[in-house]
């Protein structure tokens, strides 16, 4: 039987994701380091024994894909042979997006929002180790009754349920939301206004994406409409798509605290 891996590297820049997926490891058992971007990922991967990297497609500086390609030049470079498995983590559920994660030496890819039991299963698969004891969310009724009364439109909490069942860690996960979403609402807004397509693109994406993990879609729609609206040119103009995003993130806002409220209670 193999053992357990030691250390899964994880590189993501968006706090709220990196918080998420370090619950989901330590859940599952595993040990896990952190880098913020490529850069740090890269010098990481050289200092620390690590068996496998989940890795974010888009940061700035050194994105997921630049790392990923300087990885597999170090390891081409090794007498050692050995090929560590990454698994792309992208918001990007794009075919061409999939495609450049495997050209570029990526083994798989995972899409968010993504369940616990969808990287339980990659973690698995990738490391040929004898299957985990399957956590199971399902059964632990600590959030069970949170959502009752929560119903949203704008908000479909099974979402972030699916992937953790502890009130206070998606507390915590709202609160590290709530930190970030104003800050890349303010980036997008000056984006707009100063025509700087490149700072709008990372922007939505990144609310985008973190929007999606929690579930509030009215949102992370929105922030996908404005990251693509370069290729796509759709019906809104800039302005007016910055204008829904803000009205849809202010309505979701009740909700979300509602929510958050509920899970102090419950933990």
């Amino acid at each position: 039987m193999m053992s357990k891996p030691r250390q899964v590297l994880v590189v993501e820049d968006n706090q709220m994701n990196l918080e998420l997926v370090c619950y989901m490891l330590e859940e599952m058992d595993y040990e896990y380091i952190v880098a913020e971007d490529g850069a740090v990922a890269v010098e990481k991967f050289k200092k620390d024994d690590v068996s496998l990297i989940l890795m974010d497609c888009h940061m700035a500086g050194m994105d997921g894909f630049q790392a990923t390609q300087e990885i597999r030049r170090i390891e081409g470079e090794s007498s050692t042979g050995r090929r560590v498995p990454i698994i792309a983590l992208t918001a990007n559920a794009v075919m061409g997006d999939k495609n450049k994660c495997l050209e570029v030496g990526m083994d798989d890819y995972l899409s968010k929002p993504f369940k616990f039991d969808q990287l339980q299963g990659l973690l698995e698969k990738w490391l040929a180790m004898e299957k985990l004891p399957t956590v199971l969310l399902a059964d632990d009724d600590r959030v069970s009754e949170i959502s009752e009364n929560s119903a949203s439109a704008d908000i479909d909490f099974q979402v972030i349920e699916s992937v953790c069942s502890d009130p206070a860690i998606i507390k915590q996960l709202i609160k590290a939301y709530f930190d970030q979403a104003e800050h890349f609402l303010e980036e997008i807004r000056c984006a707009a206004d100063n025509d700087d397509i490149n700072k709008l693109i990372f922007s939505a994406h990144t609310l985008k994406s973190s929007s999606a993990n929690l579930g509030i879609n009215n949102v992370a729609q929105t922030c996908h409409d404005l990251e693509y609206w370069h290729l796509e040119k759709g019906e809104l103009s800039i302005p007016l798509l910055v204008s829904r995003l803000e009205k849809e993130f202010a309505s979701a806002v009740p909700a979300l605290k509602n929510y958050e409220r509920r899970c102090c209670e419950k933990s």
